[in-house]
């Protein structure tokens, strides 16, 4: 089973008990706010929403709707509401009560919403025809501290999340407690892996740096040997190229400490730069090849 169904599995059973939310939740799941006593025509795709739809109608004691059913539309549930119940409206025209905005965001979600499994990417939407109607989502979203946005497609609009973080609170604020579980495990699961990754593709690129600088240092050392020889280097670069032919494997801070005395990895890594400079000056040009093999050689 897909997560996006599972969660609104999830959703689909949990029934406001109050009838303020009660309501609301009925205007999310018909993506719309009507006025008290007008009609309303809603078309639903599955037979749950159908059902809760009339099970949450049943309790606001307004007229019984009519319900038609067509096998052969993706809408399949039509649901003629003679009269909607009145909805409780603050002054900036958003569901009064904290309690009704989480129903009728959940409403809104159980509609028309979709949510990416945690696995893949990080996704959650809610489509709509009416602006108003995303607007409005909107603004319950950013009561509530989930910054969601609003952009407009070519047959309607989108209100959605992508943040990992923000998808995680919209799923404790419509109360998907069982869904919020199994994402929080999952994004657990995928962002260590991701730390891991970022770990050793970063070890194995300072492992590469160290062969290829340690590689460079070998091949000045050999072209000076060949060139010039090693004893007319002055003591300290003759000690440490020595000690580099010896250990071609070793860090700087390896190589510093078995010199005798024992120095510091900068000051390693200077005597190991004037070796350089000392062979590029005799000509000496670097060809980067297979760094493991040349260096096992």
């Amino acid at each position: 089973m897909h997560y996006a169904t599972r969660v609104k599995d999830e959703l689909a059973r949990i029934i406001p008990e109050t009838l303020c939310c009660r309501c609301w939740e009925m205007a999310g799941l018909a993506q719309a706010t009507p006025l008290a006593g007008s009609s309303l025509l809603l078309s639903l795709r599955h037979a749950s929403l159908a059902r809760k739809f009339l099970l949450l109608q049943k309790e606001t004691g307004s007229k019984r709707p009519l319900l038609n059913i067509n096998r052969n539309r993706r809408y399949r549930y039509m649901i003629d509401m003679p009269e909607f119940p009145p909805l409780d409206i603050n002054a900036q025209g958003l569901p009064a009560r904290r309690c009704c905005q989480r129903a009728f965001i959940r409403g809104a979600f159980l509609a028309k919403g979709s949510i990416t499994d945690p696995d893949r990417t990080y996704h959650l939407e809610i489509t709509t025809d009416s602006a108003r109607f995303a607007h409005l989502l909107v603004q319950v979203c950013e009561e509530w501290g989930l910054h969601a946005q609003e952009i407009p497609k070519r047959r309607g609009y989108v209100v959605y999340l992508k943040d990992g973080e923000s998808i995680s609170e919209f799923l404790r604020f419509v109360e998907a407690h069982q869904a919020l579980l199994d994402w929080e495990n999952t994004r657990i699961v995928k962002d260590m892996k991701n730390t891991v990754n970022r770990l050793v593709n970063a070890e194995t690129a300072n492992v590469d740096k160290t062969v290829t600088a340690a590689m460079m240092q070998i091949a000045g050392i050999k072209f000076l040997m060949d060139k010039m020889g090693l004893e007319k280097l002055p003591h300290r670069l003759r000690e440490i190229a020595r000690v580099r032919l010896d250990m071609p494997y070793a860090s700087l801070t390896e190589l510093a400490e078995n010199l005798d005395p024992p120095i510091s990895k900068s000051a390693a890594n200077y005597r190991l730069r004037r070796l350089l400079n000392i062979a590029y000056e005799q000509g000496f040009q670097y060809e980067q090849t297979n760094n493991l093999e040349k260096l096992s050689k």
